[in-house]
């Protein structure tokens, strides 16, 4: 500490001609005799406060002095601490309006706002009359060395706890922020990366996953649990592996783990110069309770600083060793107390030693985005612009357009983001965003750049159905049976399955604009997005091949999924359906004979889109174990789908059918369901004096001809004219779109469910 008296006692003097005698002679005798002087004076006159530039506080202190040294001799330029934390600060300063009209800010206007504070050497100050002097100190290492500020004053400390302590004061203005460490210049100590804003849980959607290890790690954090380990002699530590694509979610739920229990990050960064012995330090130097976080360690350059121990050039210090990471990890100088979480792009691509049981207690891995995980996610950036209930609305209309696992969280909040504060547009342009395409082997895509031959293609489709209906051949069967068809379709299942999939290819050009009228009214009220239909067990009907026909002439693509749930043979299904929609380029046909436990429920859940599940009841009841099914189905079924449950089936017939089955098990399941999800009863809307009886059997007059339904078991006979069924299948069905609308209500609130 050089002139430790001579230099304020000089600064008093100021520039004074005449210099007392016996004032010079002690400026004589402190210049030979400096180092003894000093370290006399300090050890027995002053007391003293020293802090480093990896101390929490330590811009906060510097902050309080450099407000105290008046009018210093020498400077240095540097950003403020405010300007760094920006982002952070609740007293932002607010924006200024450009030549543009755009709201700009210091910083993107190049205005750096600069904070001149001391030079490093010795500086002094008076505080209550007494004197403090400043000793800042650097490295010489290089200029981004380690920092050091020692605080003088003689007497009693008080002075210095009270400088202290206002530092103390402005760190915990912001102590909650989560602090981010990273490792500093000399790679032995941490130094603050930045601060971020708390995260609360709820704004994370990531239901299971994130659940499950905010519990594990509270239970981690209490004291019982420290105690429980230290009488075991047990290492009290908690791993967590969390793998997966860019984009879904791993470092937002560090980021949640650490506002939710207020501790820092310790971001361990990989670099070339880094060593195990700095690495062994530097994990000894974090605190008890903290999160320890490696993120990208499978990158190239990070597969290079780990060498293996049979490594070929033995003689280089540089990098870390495997057998360095892995004493990090679980080494006897592993901190207690720390949660290590590893973020991983791909696990597959790392030394499986790493992430093996003892060193990672639970490994998570991290998907793309699920249309449940789209709706919370539209809830949570929308919540307050509009009522809760038209935001949950608003919300699952918004997951029919996102496909199962194609994109990432983080691209469907940047989409969600484009329109902040317009839920509304974001329902509207989502179609546009998240289109899919159907490629030529019958599965799923992204379509990035097809969307226009799309369009011209979905133009050619009216023209089709002319085009058809001039020829008479508008499905490959006779006049009889595509009336008895509509008529039994318009009917069936309480009028809900009917009123999405009435088909409009009438024979003569009258019917077909009469259908096309009915369709304009019915089906605008539904996203035009993918429609699956899942067929349960074996045997297509001429109404589902009506139902992917009115989708084809809808100018939307359809998806018909066979499942072969009782493993029977699905050939005679293929052969039949192959060639009837062979001119169809926007039909995919696919055929699951893989087990429906495994395969052919996870294909299931990949299915995107409104998802129609056909001969629902039959197939659990007619299945050797329905319990069983009904599981898997509770797996496999979300908000937005549609049962189908056909009236072929009687209740009072299933205990003869299957006697140890529980006839009210599957419409207990279907009510529940109707339930959870806020469904509506549509059969409340159904016109009972129309129709009556089982309506696979039905018999027809239609101007004097007689059309027969086929399978006859219950004989009814209807008389109508030909105006009348126009009737029934045009205004009955506007009157029920009508009673919707009244309600506010869209067909995606509906759900078929069984009567008596």
């Amino acid at each position: 500490m050089n002139l430790l008296f001579a230099m304020p006692i000089v600064t008093m003097m100021g520039a004074a001609e005449m210099i007392p005698r016996p004032l010079m002679i002690f400026v004589l005798i402190y210049g030979c005799f400096q180092p003894q002087i000093d370290g006399f004076v300090i050890h027995y006159f002053t007391r003293s406060l020293e802090a480093s530039i990896d101390d929490p506080t330590f811009r906060y202190l510097e902050d309080v002095l450099c407000t105290k040294v008046k009018n210093p001799r020498h400077l240095i330029a540097k950003e403020t601490f405010a300007t760094m934390c920006e982002n952070l600060d609740a007293t932002l300063k607010k924006g200024t309006a450009n030549k543009s009209g755009y709201t700009v800010y210091p910083r993107h206007q190049n205005k750096w706002e600069i904070r001149f504070k001391p030079s490093y050497g010795l500086h002094h100050f008076w505080e209550n009359g007494r004197l403090h002097i400043i000793e800042s100190k650097k490295g010489k290492y290089n200029q981004d060395a380690k920092e050091t500020i020692r605080l003088y004053t003689f007497r009693t400390p008080g002075s210095i706890m009270d400088i202290f302590g206002e530092a103390v004061t402005g760190f915990n203005e912001r102590s909650n922020r989560v602090t981010i460490w990273i490792p500093g210049p000399d790679k032995v100590a941490w130094r603050q990366a930045s601060l971020r804003p708390p995260r609360h849980g709820d704004t994370l959607s990531l239901p299971h996953i994130k659940d499950e290890v905010l519990q594990r790690t509270n239970q981690h954090f209490l004291p019982s649990t420290e105690l429980w380990y230290l009488e075991r002699g047990l290492p009290w530590k908690l791993g967590f592996c969390f793998h997966g694509p860019p984009g879904t979610g791993k470092s937002s739920l560090v980021h949640v783990l650490a506002s939710q229990f207020e501790v820092d990050i310790y971001s361990m960064v990989f670099t070339p110069d880094m060593t195990d012995i700095s690495l062994l330090v530097l994990c000894s130097n974090i605190p008890k309770r903290c999160i320890l976080l490696i993120e990208d360690i499978e990158k190239s350059q990070i597969k290079q600083n780990i060498r293996g121990e049979d490594a070929k050039d033995s003689r280089s210090d540089k990098g870390v060793s495997l057998s360095g990471l892995l004493n990090l990890l679980d080494g006897l100088c592993a901190r207690d107390g720390r949660i290590l979480i590893m973020n991983l792009n791909d696990r597959s691509e790392i030394d499986a030693s790493l992430v093996r049981p003892g060193r990672i207690d639970e490994t998570y891995e991290f998907k793309n985005a699920s249309p449940f995980q789209a709706a919370e996610m539209f809830q949570n950036t929308y919540q307050k612009t509009l009522l809760e209930d038209e935001i949950a609305k608003l919300s699952q209309e918004f997951s029919h357009y996102i496909p199962d696992e194609q994109f990432s969280p983080a691209t469907v909040q940047s989409y969600l983001l484009e329109y902040k504060g317009k839920p509304k547009e974001a329902v509207k342009n989502a179609g546009k965003k998240f289109r899919l395409k159907i490629n030529d082997q019958g599965n799923f895509g992204l379509d990035t750049d097809q969307g226009d031959a799309w369009d011209q293609e979905f133009a050619c489709f009216d023209k089709l159905i002319t085009e058809r209906a001039l020829r008479n051949d508008a499905q490959p069967n006779d006049k009889r049976s595509q009336l008895s068809d509509k008529l039994a379709i318009w009917n069936a299942n309480h009028k809900w399955h009917e009123v999405i999939s009435a088909p409009e290819t009438y024979s003569t050009l009258e019917d077909l604009e009469i259908i096309r009228k009915y369709r304009d009214e019915i089906f605008s009220m539904f996203a035009k997005d993918l429609v699956i239909l899942v067929e349960l067990g074996t045997g297509a009907s001429e109404k589902i091949k009506a139902f992917i026909e009115k989708c084809v002439q809808e100018n939307r693509p359809c998806y018909y999924l066979a499942v072969d749930i009782s493993q029977g043979s699905l050939d005679t299904q293929q052969a039949e359906l192959l060639p009837f929609f062979k001119d169809h380029p926007l039909v995919r046909l696919h055929f699951l004979r893989e087990d429906f436990e495994t395969a052919s429920r996870e294909y299931l859940n990949r299915l995107p889109g409104k998802r129609v599940f056909c001969s629902f009841a039959d197939v659990i009841i007619n299945n050797e174990n329905p319990t069983r099914l009904l599981k898997v189905f509770r797996q496999v079924l979300r908000p937005g789908d549609l049962i189908y449950v056909s009236q072929d089936t009687e209740l009072e017939d299933l205990t003869k059918r299957r006697k140890y089955y529980d006839q009210k098990q599957c419409w207990d399941f279907i009510d529940d369901w109707v339930v959870k999800d806020k469904k509506i009863d549509i059969t409340r809307c159904r016109r009972d004096h129309i129709f009556k009886g089982r309506m696979h059997a039905y018999r027809y007059t239609i101007d004097g001809e007689n059309i027969e339904g086929s399978n006859v078991e219950v004989f009814e006979s209807f008389h109508y004219s030909k105006e009348e069924v126009q009737k029934i299948f045009y205004q009955e069905g506007i009157e029920l779109v009508k009673v919707f609308g009244k309600h506010g209500l869209s067909m995606n609130h509906f759900i078929m469910k069984p009567g008596e």
